[in-house]
C-alpha cells in the first residue's frame, strides 16, 4: 500500500535510525572506557585497622626497610640509587619470608617520591607494603599496613 505525500495527516511512527545511532555511539564509548575502570590499584585499609607502634630496632630482620630522607634512598640503612633499587629488592625479597617493604619517609618527602618507590617495590615482588609515618612529633612511628593483591 503507498502513502499518499499530499496527505494532511501527521506521521506518527518513530523514525529509529537516530536512535540506533545514538545507540551505537555510547555502546563504542563504553567499550573504549571500560579497560581504564578494570585496572587494579592499591587496596588502602586505614579506615578498619588502627596504627600499631613501631620500634625501629624491634623490626625483625625479614622485614626491608626502605628510608627516604631529603634526596638520598636508604635500603636497610645503606644508600643506594633509584636505578640499583629495582635488583637489590628482587633479590632481598627472594631471600624473605614475608615479602614485607617498609617505607619510612621523611615529612618534607612529596607524595609522588613516595608512590614512585612503593610502585618499585610492587613491581619487585612485595607483598605487603607498610608505610611508616609519626602520628605525634614526639611518639614513635606508627605503621599502616597496606594490603595489596598479586596482580
Amino acid at each position: 500500500m503507498a502513502m499518499k505525500l499530499d496527505s494532511k495527516k501527521p506521521i506518527v511512527t518513530i523514525n529509529m535510525t537516530p536512535l540506533v545511532d545514538v545507540s551505537l555511539v555510547l555502546v563504542v564509548i563504553f567499550m573504549a572506557t571500560a579497560p581504564m575502570f578494570l585496572q587494579s590499584g592499591i587496596i588502602v585499609t586505614s579506615g578498619e585497622k588502627k596504627a600499631v607502634e613501631v620500634q625501629p630496632q624491634a623490626a625483625p630482620k625479614d622485614n626491608i626497610v626502605i628510608k627516604l630522607e631529603g634526596e638520598a634512598v636508604l635500603l636497610n640503612q645503606q644508600p643506594v640509587t633509584l636505578e640499583d633499587l629495582p635488583g637489590l629488592l628482587r633479590s632481598m625479597l627472594r631471600n624473605s619470608e614475608q615479602r614485607r617493604v617498609i617505607v619510612n619517609p621523611d615529612r618534607e618527602i612529596l607524595h609522588g617520591q613516595v608512590v614512585k618507590i612503593m610502585d618499585i617495590a610492587k613491581q619487585a615482588g612485595a607483598d605487603n607494603l607498610v608505610i611508616l609515618g609519626k602520628s605525634q612529633p614526639e611518639a614513635a612511628p606508627a605503621a599502616l599496613p597496606i594490603e595489596t593483591k598479586p596482580r
